[in-house]
């Protein structure tokens, strides 16, 4: 049987997907803020900005970032995404701090970049989030559930099914091989 694929889908190659879009963005965000307060790009930058991929990354996998992705709300991925980039913004910090380069780095850089990378990381979140919803919404690249029991807990599970499209689930009915009279 042929199985199609989707974009949109939840598997391992989404999941490195969204590694390699939050990394170009913390990058396009330090870069933005660089070029607003007309710092010049040089190794020192760029060694900074290697390091805090490779903490972000880091702790992004130790927190298990990009398997709440579909899982959790969107408020739950807000605070993990902001303990996260903290994290990662605090250990650069006190690295810095340790080895008194700080000096070499401005603080309004340093700031911003925090800042532009949390409303960037955010916002595709966001966009993304809103894309695969009106996928949804337009019954494309739907699961299809059944639901096997028809008892109270299956009836519940189908009004969660139903009242959560963002989840992405068709339900197709429910499966249960009782005797007619078994089933009020």
């Amino acid at each position: 049987m042929i199985k199609r694929s989707s974009h949109l889908q939840f598997t391992e190659h989404s999941l490195s997907f969204f590694r390699l879009v939050d990394v170009v963005v913390i990058s396009v965000a330090l870069l933005l803020v660089m070029s607003w307060y007309q710092v010049l790009f040089s190794k020192d930058y760029l060694l900074l900005l290697i390091a805090s991929l490779v903490i972000f990354s880091y702790v992004a996998q130790s927190v298990q970032l990009y398997q709440s992705i579909q899982l959790n709300l969107f408020t739950q991925q807000f605070l993990l995404l902001f303990a996260v980039l903290s994290l990662t913004s605090l250990f650069v910090t006190l690295i810095l701090f340790l080895t008194k380069e700080g000096d070499s780095y401005s603080r309004f850089v340093l700031a911003f970049w925090y800042v532009v990378s949390l409303f960037g990381l955010m916002g595709w979140r966001l966009i993304y989030r809103k894309l695969k919803r009106q996928c949804y919404l337009q019954g494309k690249q739907l699961r299809k559930v059944a639901i096997i029991g028809l008892t109270p807990a299956g009836l519940k599970l189908f009004n969660e099914i139903e009242n959560h499209p963002e989840l992405g689930f068709k339900c197709i009915g429910f499966f249960d091989d009782r005797e007619p009279s078994r089933l009020e």
